[in-house]
């Protein structure tokens, strides 16, 4: 079983070619079964009852804010894990397009 952070979003992605907005689940990131962290990315689709993966998310981030903004996703912060439980605040900002399929890091919130 995966641990991941769950968003439920409007987004374009899986209806281009319907031309309509679609409720979908997506699921950034997360931990499986043995505490390892994972980078990727599902969108469910609740209509058709059907999983996508979407492009894995780049950043080093874990334990992040996500929240879902127009055709988009952005992941906020969050801590990156230096093991011997260190850890380090990050400022990142990431933004999934559900258009392209892509990530990019935008300008940091600090």
């Amino acid at each position: 079983m995966i641990y991941g952070f769950v968003l439920l979003c409007t987004l374009n992605c899986l209806t281009v070619t319907l031309g309509i907005l679609l409720q979908v689940m997506v699921i950034v990131g997360g931990y499986d079964d043995e505490q390892q962290w994972i980078r990727d990315v599902w969108c469910y689709n609740p209509r058709a009852d059907t999983w996508e993966t979407l492009a894995s998310f780049p950043g080093r981030n874990r334990r992040f804010g996500c929240i879902a903004l127009g055709d988009d996703v952005y992941v906020v912060g969050g801590q990156a894990d230096h093991g011997d439980h260190m850890s380090e605040t990050l400022a990142d900002v990431w933004r999934y397009d559900s258009i392209t399929n892509t990530w990019s890091q935008v300008r940091g919130c600090i």
